[in-house]
């Protein structure tokens, strides 16, 4: 039995506010999911609840990490089946409109880690934003099928 597509997460934008959103339908589907275009990802992250914020300082250093973490790309592993997959991301403004996709960690039914030290962080990072909620798994970064939430 499947249990459906759940879209949701946790995102903090370039002032620093920090977001949870949730959709339900229609299923998100940019153009590019690698390129995505600005007003799609308005279109994401419409049905959002703020949650808090990040100072500028913290927020400066973290965005800083990304430009290193874009250099390495993503290892993936087939992992599970029907765990779902939490993912940590990152986009970098590429110019006329579009924004490009960093994955920084995976983990679930497809698993994977960016070797980069600044993705590790980057998504330790997040993690804490995110409350704790997730996976993400820094000692051991084999295949885990435990959702923490």
């Amino acid at each position: 039995m499947a249990w459906g597509l759940q879209h949701k997460g946790t995102y903090i934008d370039a002032q620093g506010s920090v977001y949870d959103y949730e959709r339900h339908h229609p299923i998100w589907e940019p153009y590019n999911r690698n390129r995505p275009y600005h007003v799609e990802l308005l279109e994401k992250y419409a049905q959002k609840e703020l949650r808090g914020s990040v100072n500028s300082e913290e927020l400066s250093e973290m965005k800083s990490l990304i430009a290193a973490a874009a250099q390495e790309e993503l290892r993936e592993y087939n992992c599970c089946a029907d765990a779902g997959t939490t993912t940590y991301i990152a986009y970098v403004y590429s110019g006329r409109g579009q924004y490009q996709l960093v994955k920084l960690y995976q983990s679930g039914d497809l698993s994977g880690e960016n070797p980069s030290e600044e993705a590790a962080e980057l998504s330790q990072w997040l993690y804490a934003m995110m409350g704790g909620k997730g996976n993400l798994y820094v000692e051991d970064r084999g295949c885990h099928c435990l959702k923490d939430y």
